[in-house]
């Protein structure tokens, strides 16, 4: 039966995560109105030929305000396409900005899940997150809690994160439309990575609206590859796009397996 710590961090890896762009950038707005937004996304992978995540986004007046996941097993042989992991989640705002996101489990590793958790953002004056605070409950019970921060500089254009003990943890640069450059990380012990970007400005990312991925503004284009110092292995991006030039799939590829493939694919409304 999963554990509670083995239940909250698999949830966390998979819960929607904030971003949000800056309030002024008005060519990023009038690009959102005129594309069409994602309403799901599938992924599929060696190995597991068949979509093995569902991916769901629910609007309102143009702000995601909710939406589910269905995982299934894709590391079973043979692979297990929905069931595994199921959750649903809420999203509200508070003066246009993601105020909280409320995940709700259904099912954990296959088995009926009564957790939950919610998690609520601090932001500075210019709309960016500086915090994230993470609230877990079982059965409606709370069980713990948790804060991770985040601080801007360099114009906005370096996130850099701490461990709890305010040592640094690491930090990610990116270029003036948030494409990423590279990603430093320390580990407890001071361990170096260098996770290196190279971006493809040919093809533009579907622009999921303000309250899904990540806690920086979102990139505006796809990447070529991803190179990690650490484990000296180099992904590789294969992109089809749509007649508004948005990715509709992409395809990842490793250095070290060449068997290995992922492929995310873009549903629009």
């Amino acid at each position: 039966k999963p554990t509670y710590d083995m239940k909250k961090l698999i949830l966390l890896l998979f819960i929607p995560l904030v971003f949000t762009c800056s309030s002024d950038d008005s060519a990023n707005e009038n690009l959102d109105n005129l594309t069409p937004k994602v309403v799901t996304w599938t992924r599929e992978k060696s190995y597991c030929q068949e979509p093995y995540l569902s991916y769901n986004i629910i609007y309102e007046n143009d702000k995601v305000i909710g939406g589910n996941v269905n995982s299934g097993n894709s590391t079973a042989i043979p692979c297990t396409t929905d069931g595994f992991i199921v959750y649903s989640f809420t999203v509200a705002y508070q003066n246009d900005l993601i105020f909280s996101i409320n995940t709700q489990g259904e099912i954990m590793m296959g088995e009926s899940d009564n957790s939950s958790n919610l998690v609520t953002y601090d932001y500075n004056e210019d709309g960016l997150i500086i915090a994230r605070n993470f609230t877990y409950y079982e059965d409606n019970i709370e069980t713990g809690n948790s804060v991770q921060n985040f601080e801007w500089t360099n114009n906005n254009l370096i996130l850099s994160t701490y461990y709890q003990d305010g040592s640094i943890a690491g930090y990610t640069e990116f270029d003036n439309d948030y494409n990423k450059i590279q990603i430093v990380t320390y580990s407890e012990t001071g361990e170096q990575c260098i996770t290196s970007y190279q971006t493809n400005y040919d093809v533009l990312v579907p622009p999921f609206p303000d309250g899904l991925f990540g806690v920086a503004p979102e990139s505006r284009n796809g990447f070529i590859s991803i190179h990690n110092s650490c484990d000296n292995v180099t992904k590789y991006f294969d992109y089809e796009v749509n007649e508004n030039g948005f990715a509709s799939s992409v395809t990842s590829t490793r250095s070290d397996d060449p068997d290995y493939y992922s492929t995310t694919r873009y549903y629009y409304d």
